[in-house]
């Protein structure tokens, strides 16, 4: 490799043992890309259309209505109640819901939970066949040529039509089984995530073609009162406030009343028996239907407080197979989980010529307001050239600008439009694509994108001819206060940033520069802190990834350059390691089979990508992966510390390999090792700091 890029030393605080903390990451130095990456930055997540869930926590938290909080998002919209005999004008409830649960089967099993002291019994029936089934029992459907058959404990029936109907007391007011159709372990735990239980309604087998055409397996389906079928809705935590959780309550019965008269009865649709024998799936191709054991008394009410309530518009129509075509149908009311300030027109949102009055865009500075709580009111994700020309398939990209935007001169201006330019083939090439359909292709939040910027690294070998090596430095949790020691052994003024308690952190987080500067977790809130200069002042980021127990490493995981954030969580033992620094889900997680508490982070083997370690203070073993994809102990060995160490790692000499060191109290010193196999500190540190401070390392001037 021809030269190193010192700069890009990245260091996490060194955890210290004492305060059960966590240890730092070490730099990476390998050469990074000399050709430009590009950094898209947006706000908000899902389609943007209608109602903005964050947004109407925010107003719920401003002490608005659910009335006030549905009339912001649907434009000139009503209120009426489901009419089981609607008169012209009225809105008609169209029955039963039918719920697609699962699609296209050749097998399933259901296990009977009982959920009361009495509980029923199952019946299952294929046209004059029958057989009562009792709690605690699995029942087994298989399809095989064209056929199913169903069975449980020593019965069997015989091969014939995928057409079973499974009732129990699922339409009293508190039915008393509840029916597993995942059985994920040998317990009941219906409430537990990815296991999926019904005790509402009847639930259905039918075969996954129209009468006459070829059946290839079967359908799932609940069916099931639209009260009923909002009781297991999961769009919203349930712990938000009460109008908020009213507001979603009204939205979903709306959504699902307009879907059924839309889609029509899947009894009557050879399309609807094919796709699903449904009038709404269960997930977010519609709605989050999660069945028995989510719902929490706050949402229970909020429902029973909104009842048959749904939102009217004159412009929304039954359409012409309905049978009453032509009278009012409830307003489909789309809704996402937030945005960045302002909604979009539908038009916009999903294609389309004509936005229809009730789904224009409007102004929503309730769903970034601090009292919603919304983790994606901004977000971003860089790209290199390289990665930008595989997805469009091409040889390099050259550029990236917003061609036209939404709102333009305003505070909500978002890209309507984004142009990408390279080369293709040797020859040159220019593509503009909608920013809604970059939400997909590029795996974006959100269409709301405000801006991409492009950076092009002016060479990043810092001229002495090889890298260079981390320095130290100590944080005061007390009183957050920061101290940085350079390479000639002066100190810098010390600063302060942070409050107490705050767990410090040191990576290059920008990747611009190569420069280290700091960063904090708080715990208490989940929230990472991170600013690009090492000074006192404001986050220039601020963003939620973690949980109290959690401990934060950096490191840069996919050699990009750019360190991003990371924790380790004790109780699964499991790294969580995100690419970008930002609240999102992990992009990669890792679990070593190794002991330890303190997690680690560093390059162990020069090659340019940083991999995680554990740290066991109890036996003083080191165990060390090289792989993020293949987590195998590379490195295992015991380290000669002293109870009250707190474990640092860096690249003390500048060979691009990181190694650890320790911060000693007892002795206000630094031992810090060149390599894995020298039995005493290379480099020895003293008189700097004080025995309650916590270690971090990084590149503090890149030269």
């Amino acid at each position: 490799m021809s030269s190193l890029f010192a700069a890009r030393a990245r260091r996490w605080l060194g955890v210290g043992l004492a305060l059960s903390l966590l240890a730092v990451p070490g730099a990476a130095s390998a050469d990074p890309p000399t050709a430009p990456t590009f950094t898209f930055t947006g706000g908000g997540y899902g389609h943007g259309t209608g109602m903005s869930q964050y947004g109407a926590q925010g107003q719920a938290m401003m002490g608005r209505s659910w009335q006030q909080i549905l009339s912001t998002y649907f434009t000139g919209v009503d209120f009426a109640f489901l009419q089981p005999d609607p008169g012209p004008t009225q809105i008609g409830d169209e029955g039963p819901v039918w719920v697609g649960l699962e699609q296209n089967l050749t097998s399933k099993d259901i296990k009977i939970w009982p959920i009361a002291a009495e509980p029923h019994h199952v019946t299952v029936t294929r046209g004059d066949e029958r057989a009562d089934v009792l709690h605690y029992n699995t029942m087994s459907f298989d399809f095989s040529d064209g056929s199913c058959t169903f069975s449980v404990g020593a019965v069997t029936w015989p091969s014939g039509p995928c057409d079973f109907d499974i009732e129990w007391d699922g339409w009293s007011d508190a039915p008393t089984v509840a029916l597993d159709t995942t059985i994920a372990d040998g317990s009941p735990s219906c409430d537990q995530s990815g296991e999926r239980c019904y005790s509402r309604g009847t639930l259905l087998i039918r075969p996954n073609a129209a009468a006459g055409d070829t059946v290839s397996g079967f359908h799932l389906v609940a069916r099931l009162d639209m009260e009923d079928y909002l009781y297991g809705l999961l769009e919203v935590p349930y712990s938000w406030g009460d109008e908020a959780l009213k507001a979603q309550a009204v939205a979903g019965r709306s959504y699902a009343a307009n879907k059924q008269a839309l889609r029509g009865s899947p009894e009557s649709s050879s399309l609807r028996q094919e796709l699903c024998w449904c009038q709404l799936y269960d997930s977010t191709v519609d709605q989050f239907y999660a069945g028995w054991g989510r719902g929490a008394a706050s949402w229970i009410d909020a429902v029973d407080a909104t009842a048959g309530l749904v939102l009217y518009h004159g412009a929304v129509e039954a359409p012409s197979f309905h049978p009453r075509a032509g009278s009012p149908i409830a307003v489909p009311t789309y809704y996402s989980s937030s945005t960045f300030g302002h909604t979009e027109d539908s038009a916009v949102a999903f294609g389309g010529s004509e936005t229809p009055p009730y789904l224009v865009g409007v102004e929503d500075h309730w769903s970034v307001i601090p009292e919603a709580g919304n983790p994606l009111g901004t977000w971003e994700k860089a790209f290199t050239h390289t990665e930008l020309a595989a997805i469009l398939g091409w040889d390099d990209v050259e550029d990236v600008t917003v061609a036209s935007w939404l709102r333009p001169g305003t505070a909500y201006q978002s890209a309507y439009q984004v142009t990408f330019t390279g080369t293709d083939g040797g020859s040159p090439a220019s593509t503009t694509r909608l920013a809604r359909r970059l939400r997909s292709q590029l795996g974006f939040y959100s269409m709301q994108i405000t801006s991409v910027d492009k950076y092009i690294p002016n060479g990043w070998d810092t001229g002495g001819g090889g890298p260079l090596p981390d320095q130290v430095g100590l944080h005061d949790s007390s009183t957050g206060e920061w101290y940085v020691r350079d390479a000639d052994g002066s100190e810098r003024p010390p600063f302060y940033y942070g409050v107490p308690d705050d767990i410090p952190m040191v990576c290059d987080w920008d990747g611009l520069d190569g420069v280290s500067t700091v960063g904090l977790y708080r715990a208490s809130s989940g929230f990472m802190y991170l600013r690009n200069t090492n000074d006192f002042g404001t986050a220039d980021n601020a963003f939620y990834f973690g949980i109290p127990e959690d401990r934060p490493i950096c490191g840069d995981w996919d050699g990009n350059g750019t360190d991003t954030i990371g924790i380790f969580r004790p109780s699964t033992g499991t790294f969580y390691l995100a690419n970008t620094n930002a609240t999102m889900f992990a992009d990669v997680e890792v679990v070593l089979a190794a002991p330890g508490s303190v997690p680690l982070a560093g390059d162990w083997d020069g090659d340019g990508d940083d991999t995680v370690g554990l740290y066991d203070p109890v036996g003083r073993t080191l165990s060390l992966t090289n792989s993020l994809t293949d987590p195998t102990i590379d490195i295992d060995y015991v380290y000669n510390t002293v109870p009250e160490d707190q474990i640092i790692t860096g690249d003390w000499d500048g060979d691009g390999v990181d190694t650890v060191g320790v911060f000693r109290p007892p002795d206000v010193a630094f031992y810090l090792r060149d390599d894995f196999e020298m039995q005493y500190a290379n480099h020895t540190i003293e008189l700097f700091g004080e025995a309650h401070m916590t270690p971090v390392a990084g590149v503090w001037d890149a030269g």
